[in-house]
């Protein structure tokens, strides 16, 4: 689950959503690594 991939930037209830708010730069690896894990691929990471 994204959330236990990186707490800092998902949040997971009902519904999952993104923390507004967040340095995600300090978080990519992380985010990369959730969005590898995600089984409904519904995080997508793009490389800039």
């Amino acid at each position: 689950m994204s959330e236990d991939s990186c707490p800092e930037v998902f949040k997971a209830k009902e519904v999952a959503t993104v923390i507004e708010g967040v340095d995600y730069s300090a978080f990519e690896e992380k985010i990369r690594e959730a969005a590898k894990g995600c089984p409904v691929d519904v995080i997508k990471y793009e490389e800039a």
